[in-house]
Order: C-alpha cells, then structure tokens, then sequence
C-alpha cells in the first residue's frame, strides 16, 4: 500500500516537472519575440498561445520596398507585441514559473527551434508508459498484499485474543483467592520431597563411611570364591579317580566270579558224565547230595 502511495508523487512530480519545461520554453519563445523579430525569419508559436491573428516579422518582398506595407507591417507588430505582452505578464504571475526554469530557457528555447520537442514529446510519452506500467504492476500485487495483510492481521488478532483471555483467567483466579487444597497438595509434595532428599543423604553419608570396610570385604569374599572354586576343581579330580579305581575293582570282581563260574560249570559237566558211566544210584544220591550241600 505504501509503495502506491508514494507512486502519486513520482508520476505529479514528472508532470509538473515537464509543465515548467514546457512554460519556460514559451516563456523564451515570447521574450525573443518582444525583443523584436529579425528580418526574414517568420516567428511560429506553439498551440496553446491565446494570439487570434499570425504574426510576420518579414515583408513579402523585401527587395521592392513601399510605404504602405511599411505601415501594415508595423501596426501588425504593434498588435502582436500587444498580444505578447499580455501573454507574458500571464506567465510571470503563474506559480509554475520559476527561477530554475529560466535558467534552462535557453537550451529549451533551441530544442523548440530545432524541431526537438517531437522527440520530447515521444519522450514523455515513454516515461507515461512505463510509469503506467509501474502502476499496473503495483496495482495487480495489491490483491496479493491485501491477502496477506489480512492473514497477519488475522493471526496477530488470533495470539492478542489468547493472551487476553489467559490474563483474564489468571486475574479470575487471582480474585477467587488462594486454592487451600492445592496448597496443601504442594506442602506434603515438599515435606515428602524433603524427607526422601534427607533419606537420601543419610545414606550417602553411611555409604561413604561403610565403603572401604566393604569393598575389604568384597576382596575377602572374592578371595574364599577363588579358593572355593580350586577346591571344586580337586574333587572333581579326586572324584574322577575314585570312580576309575571303583571301575577298576569292579572289572576284577566280575573277571574272577566269571572265571570261578566257568570252573564250577566245568567240574559239574565231569561229574555228571561220571555218574552217567557209573549208573548207580548210590552215586546219583551223592552227587545231589553234594549239588545240594553246595547250594
């Protein structure tokens, strides 16, 4: 918004300052006229001048000179003069004319003479165009600034209403007075809290005293798993040993009843053949009874 207000100024600016260049060129143009008009030069003036009648300051035939041309001819300078004159008192009062704009009559007073106010005019036109097309552009971003203007505005409205609404419930609070019961809430929090901060520094300082007394203990105890461990180590060793010559026995044992079996076994087959040869039954008695004293 700020930028299209200031684009008033710049374009009023531009117009005035092309108004005063114009004004001082006829201003010029008007005081070479009064000065009096050479001979063979025909003065032209601008559109816009309130002069009815042309002015000539050149005789239709200067070579054949007359009395009575002499005499149209001054009446026609005396009329033109007249009408300058008024013309020039007009742009004397106006508040367009300055002292900066006769300074710069004279090179205003030659681009009017030389044809260069056609190439001014195109100019003019130019700085018109692209102050126009400033404006457009300026003009098509204010929808969009407008938008955001309005969104800030929205969000800045938004965060003061909240505010507003958390100081009103923060004074209602205040007004309603203190909240026992909330008070007495944070007391017993504190006193709890105090009492386990205090537990806690007793046992920190019983900690501190007990620490090397229990870390000797912690070695003696480390020490006795040690030696509990080799301990382990040589029943398992002793325990292996036992059980090999507990094997070994064993093995003896069963190696002697099998060879005491096999020797029983063997005197019964003789026996038993003997009392098939013998066939009496004394020997079978003796023998049974011999199996049976044996049994």
């Amino acid at each position: 918004m700020g930028r299209l207000e200031n684009l008033t100024p710049f374009r009023s600016k531009t117009h005035n300052k092309s108004t005063k260049t114009r004004s001082s060129i006829n201003e010029d143009v008007l005081r070479k006229a009064l000065a009096g008009p050479s001979e063979g030069h025909r003065i032209s003036f601008p559109s816009g001048f309130k002069s009815t009648q042309s002015v000539y300051a050149v005789q239709e035939n200067a070579n054949v000179p007359s009395t009575s041309s002499k005499i149209i001819h001054k009446n026609k300078n005396e009329d033109s003069l007249t009408v300058l004159k008024d013309t020039l008192n007009e742009l004397d009062a106006s508040p367009q004319s300055t002292k900066s704009d006769d300074t710069k009559s004279d090179s205003g007073d030659e681009d009017w003479l030389n044809g260069l106010h056609f190439f001014a005019r195109y100019n003019d036109s130019d700085s018109a165009t692209e102050e126009e097309r400033v404006a457009a552009l300026l003009e098509g971003l204010q929808v969009s600034f407008q938008k955001n203007s309005l969104q800030l505005k929205q969000g800045l409205c938004d965060s003061l209403l909240k505010t507003l609404n958390d100081i009103r419930q923060t004074h209602i609070s205040i007004d309603r007075g203190p909240d026992v019961n909330r008070g007495k809430g944070i007391v017993i929090f504190s006193s709890a809290c105090d009492k386990r901060h205090t537990d806690a520094q007793r046992l920190q300082a019983e900690l501190e005293d007990n620490l090397p007394e229990k870390q000797a203990e912690m070695k003696q105890i480390f020490g006795q798993i040690k030696q509990c461990y080799v301990a382990r180590k040589q029943l398992w060793t002793d325990f292996e040993a036992k059980i090999e010559e507990i094997r070994n026995k064993q093995t003896q044992i069963l190696e002697r009843i099998d060879r005491e079996t096999s020797e029983v076994m063997a005197n019964f087959d003789k026996k038993y053949a003997h009392i098939l040869k013998g066939d009496s039954s004394k020997s079978k008695k003796k023998l049974l009874q011999e199996v049976l004293d044996k049994l």
